[in-house]
This record gives C-alpha cells, sequence and structure tokens, in this order.
C-alpha cells in the first residue's frame, strides 16, 4: 500500500543484459583473432616467403670468410642475380651445413640469417 505523497522507490538501474555481454565478449574475440591473423600473414610474406628453394639472391659465396655479408633476394631472370638457393634450413643444428649443404649437386657456399629466435641457413648454388 502506497500512501499519497510519500516518494516512490527509486528504481535500481537496469544492468547489461546477459546476451549483449556475450556479444561484446564475441566480437572482441573475433577482432582480436583477425589482428593476429593479419600481422601472422604480413609476417609470413615479408620474411619467410623471401628466401625459398629456388629464389636468387644478389649474391654469390667467397672462398674467404665473410663476416656478415649483404644480400637481398632477387627474381632469378634479374641480371643482379648471383646464386640460387637449393636448400633452407630453419632452425639447424651444429653440422647440419656441411651434412646437408655440401653433398647438393651445384653448392657454392651457404649464408646464414637470424631474425630474432629464429636461425635458418642457405644451402646455395651457382646461377
Amino acid at each position: 500500500m502506497t500512501v499519497p505523497g510519500a516518494p516512490t522507490p527509486a528504481t535500481p538501474p537496469s544492468a547489461e543484459p546477459p546476451h549483449r555481454r556475450r556479444t561484446t565478449f564475441i566480437v572482441n574475440a573475433v577482432i582480436v583473432a583477425l589482428l593476429v591473423g593479419i600481422g601472422y600473414a604480413v609476417w609470413y610474406f615479408m620474411y619467410r616467403e623471401r628466401y625459398h628453394e629456388g629464389g636468387c639472391l644478389n649474391y654469390a659465396p667467397a672462398r674467404f670468410l665473410e663476416i656478415k655479408p649483404e644480400f637481398e633476394a632477387v627474381d632469378c631472370s634479374d641480371p643482379a642475380a648471383k646464386s640460387v638457393i637449393l636448400k633452407v634450413l630453419d632452425d639447424p643444428a651444429s653440422g647440419d651445413e656441411k651434412r646437408i649443404c655440401q653433398p647438393l649437386p651445384g653448392y657454392i657456399g651457404s649464408v646464414s640469417i637470424s631474425k630474432g629466435n629464429t636461425h635458418k641457413i642457405l644451402c646455395l648454388g651457382g646461377k
């Protein structure tokens, strides 16, 4: 029973419905997954695909030791292409270069690539 002139009790603020919170969570999860996927794709195409078997470099290994040779991947039809990548060794163990690269037909040398925690050896052949 209400008393005339008495203030009516205040209604509590309504909480967000549970289905709305779940929808927000799902949308955020999808956005995060898309961003991670896009980041991986950018990394994959900028780093991993640059050095692949059958690709070429504008570098040919010298007979003497070079500490940090400068080279980049080039199109094999480019006149600057001096060597062909015969094999890519991902995170090689000690001795893999001699055991795997040297027996390859046409092998002339190798180069090492390190980026972050990733290490690769490129077994090279003459162009």
